[in-house]
């Protein structure tokens, strides 16, 4: 098991952020080499690997969870109180099973909502190996 310690922050006191998607993608089409465990989504909890639909490419993985269908209505509201230490953690557990060759970047996306509902993401990746 690999832990990937994702987070994010809100960048003032007294606001928030509409989550309503979460992607996680690996740039290999091979299924036996990295497996989806669990992810950590604020104000929703952790989910099991099996609540992501997996949907595998030539050449990658895509794991994507919807909160609400682009909609403010039923996203998951992550809100910065005054004096917050401001840290929401995505943390994300992955089964792997690598050859000494193998590299795999893996790349988060949170799909969130503006005021206005217009769409906006954040994304991050990390490189892993099996040295």
């Amino acid at each position: 098991m690999k832990y990937l310690k994702w987070w994010c922050e809100i960048s003032a006191e007294k606001r928030g952020v509409a989550i309503y998607k979460v992607v996680i993608t690996a740039n290999t089409s091979d299924i036996s080499k990295i497996k989806l465990e669990k992810v950590n989504i604020p104000g929703v909890g952790y989910l099991d690997g099996g609540a992501f639909q997996q949907d595998v490419y030539t050449d990658q993985i895509m794991w994507t969870y919807t909160i609400s269908q682009n909609s403010l209505y039923g996203a998951s509201y992550l809100k910065r109180p005054v004096g917050d230490p401001n840290e929401f953690k995505f943390t994300t557990v992955v089964e792997l099973t690598l050859d000494s060759s193998d590299v795999i970047q893996v790349t988060l996306k949170i799909y969130y909502l503006t005021p206005t509902e217009a769409s906006a993401v954040l994304s991050d990746s990390v490189i892993l190996s099996a040295s």
